[in-house]
């Protein structure tokens, strides 16, 4: 009975796999990983590590090697109790006790268990088909136009800036026609308003009237209010939690989805890593559902971009 191929199988899927007597394999989670030294990027991963006091029998092991293999289960008890006992032996006698494709066994100085794991281990299904990255640096162009400029900014500050230019566009547009169409119209010539300003505004400013007698400027207000409503929806985040570790924000994750929440992962310029429990895209209704989701989480707020 392979213990060591049952142990892997329930790795991919747990985060703890228990075996009993001797202590028990857990996950530790790392994100996505830069070292600048190295030029080299690694995916996120799941690594295993041994705690010696979790030898309380779970029915994890035993039970998915009783239904893979077909054994009874008291049957199985007896072969896991011979399979530590085998560990036991190996490393009592100096000799490491090797589980291929996970790590293995050994007894320190002071005679405690302990385990290593195998190198380039990488247990998280996500991570699958994510090969390790070496990268060559490339030299930073200088900085000498305005368009460069904006491509090193920040792209939240980016955004905040653009979004501020596309409205106040719209506003100024919104203004010319109010004060423009009316005078081309003859709106003020037909509620008897004598305004001569035509031929002021041809004096001072020549340029303007030359784009005023345009015909495609009566139309540039209308279409700049069309892009600056379509381009930037603003959106709302219930966010539930936030973390450092990203394992500690996909168990959460994980959780929310398994209530029936639209989760996501949400990462932040200082490294945190937010939860969120929903995204919607008015205020109104992200603070409706907000109340509801405070019924299971009472730090729950609401992000908005």
């Amino acid at each position: 009975m392979d213990f060591n191929k049952y142990i892997k199988e329930l790795l991919l899927l747990h985060d703890c796999v228990i075996l009993p007597g001797m202590g028990g394999f857990v996950a530790n989670y790392k994100p996505a990983e830069f070292d600048p030294a190295r030029n080299t990027a690694s995916p996120p991963s799941k690594h295993i590590l041994f705690n010696r006091n979790l030898v309380h029998n779970d029915g994890l092991l035993y039970a998915h090697v009783s239904k893979t293999s077909g054994f009874a289960y008291k049957n199985v008890e007896e072969k896991a109790e011979a399979f530590v006992a085998g560990i036991r032996k190996d490393t009592g006698r100096g000799i490491k006790f090797e589980i291929d494709g996970l790590g293995y066994f050994f007894l320190d100085k002071e005679g405690e268990l302990q385990f290593t794991e195998e190198n380039g281990n990488n247990f998280l299904l996500e991570s699958y088909g994510l090969p390790y990255l070496q990268y060559r640096e490339i030299e930073k162009p200088k900085i000498e136009t305005y368009r460069s400029a904006s491509a090193e900014m920040d792209p939240l500050a980016r955004q905040r800036k653009i979004r501020r230019w596309a409205y106040g566009t719209a506003a100024a547009c919104l203004l010319a026609a109010m004060i423009v169409v009316p005078m081309r119209t003859g709106y003020f010539n037909q509620a008897g308003i004598d305004i001569p300003v035509a031929e002021s505004i041809r004096k001072s400013n020549p340029v303007q009237s030359e784009r005023q007698i345009k015909p495609e400027a009566q139309e540039s207000p209308d279409k700049v209010l069309v892009e600056s409503t379509v381009l930037f929806a603003p959106e709302y985040n219930i966010v539930v939690g936030s973390f450092k570790d990203f394992g500690n924000a996909r168990l959460l994750r994980m959780q929310l989805v398994e209530k029936g929440y639209e989760s996501r992962i949400l990462g932040t310029e200082k490294g945190m890593f937010r939860v969120t429990a929903g995204t919607y895209t008015f205020k109104d209704e992200a603070n409706v559902e907000l109340a509801f989701v405070m019924a299971d989480y009472d730090n729950a707020w609401v992000l908005s971009n």
